[in-house]
């Protein structure tokens, strides 16, 4: 754990501000807020040489930053509604579950798919308690279930099928956005369907808490 006074203006603060430790020497630092709204995720990035994840609070007229566990190769973070739980893809090839703040690891799944024109993406997203999204390099988007940590279904938007990429696809970010704006799924028969090239992966009925 390390100590450091805030800045006087918090837009400057940085990971190397007063001894705090950057394991790469010069990351891009990105914050993101953690629903309990006491705490922030910062999330390092250093290109080839790595990423990794710190959490900061304050604490009276300090920020107390802890650095979350060893990992060197992170995406950012997804936590899900109560942040007890949050979501990264590690390793480039791996979804990993953890407990906040530190753990312990509560699942994990490697990406099952064996293309290399269609691995997995660099984010992921929580959609209820038992269930994920997420994108592949191929813009294409899957479900994950949480409780089995397994691809369950591949999801399209009717008339945003995944096609070739000289067809101008959307970003996966924007059919996340669009499935978020809506805060609950649509019917399978009207906006929602499944891909029949992954009909190997069972569907999962989850419900939103």
């Amino acid at each position: 754990m390390h100590s450091v006074r805030p800045p006087a203006d918090a837009s400057d603060l940085s990971i190397s501000a007063n001894g705090s430790p950057d394991p790469f020497g010069d990351s891009f630092l990105k914050i993101l807020p953690h629903p309990d709204r006491e705490h922030v995720a910062i999330w390092g990035a250093a290109g080839q040489d790595g990423q990794c994840l710190f959490w900061a609070r304050r604490d009276g007229s300090q920020i107390i930053v802890d650095h979350f566990g060893n990992r060197d190769t992170t995406t950012m973070p997804s936590f899900n509604r109560s942040g007890d739980r949050f979501l990264v893809v590690a390793d480039d090839n791996e979804l990993r579950q953890y407990g906040f703040p530190q753990g312990p690891l509560l699942g994990k799944m490697q990406w099952p798919i064996d293309d290399m024109d269609n691995q997995i993406g660099d984010m992921v997203l929580f959609v209820n308690f038992a269930g994920a999204l997420l994108p592949s390099t191929a813009d294409r988007l899957y479900l994950v279930d949480l409780t089995k940590m397994a691809v369950a279904d591949e999801i399209g938007i009717r008339g945003h099928e995944a096609r070739r990429s000289s067809e101008n696809l959307s970003q996966p970010e924007r059919v996340i956005g669009a499935l978020f704006r809506s805060r609950v799924p649509a019917p399978p028969n009207r906006a929602v369907t499944s891909s029949p090239s992954i009909s190997r992966f069972p569907s999962v009925l989850m419900k939103s808490r």
